[in-house]
């Protein structure tokens, strides 16, 4: 697949998983949330999974292989977490403010590693 498919699914899954946290925000400590909880986790999950198979589908066009440049591992570190934050709201409802606010800029970090790669 050319790179640019593979940057087209990259991004759906990055909308994904950022409208899950959304609704996980919003529907913290709601009664609706367990309405609505398990729609928001199955978009969380598939859009993981996008960026995760594009993420690494890109690597392999730009032929990446061996071992991984600092800005990729950085990248993976900050999916792990946005990959968890819906977890820990659902445990943790008052801290949706902070969630909020950690997606807003772990979500920036992500995308100034990916283009100007400075690792």
């Amino acid at each position: 697949m050319h790179i640019t498919v593979y940057q087209l699914i990259h991004v759906i899954g990055i909308a994904l998983v950022v409208q899950a946290l959304g609704a996980a925000v919003v529907l913290a400590g709601s009664d609706r949330a367990a309405r609505w909880y398990r729609a928001s986790m199955i978009g969380h999950g598939i859009g993981t999974f996008l960026i995760l198979l594009a993420g690494f589908g890109m690597l392999a066009r730009l032929e990446i292989t061996g071992a991984f440049p600092g800005w990729v591992w950085v990248k993976l570190g900050i999916w792990v977490i946005v990959a968890a934050l819906p977890f820990l709201l659902r445990r943790r409802p008052n801290l949706a403010s902070a969630a909020w606010a950690l997606t807003l800029v772990l979500v920036a970090a992500a995308a100034t590693m990916a283009i100007f790669k400075p690792l």
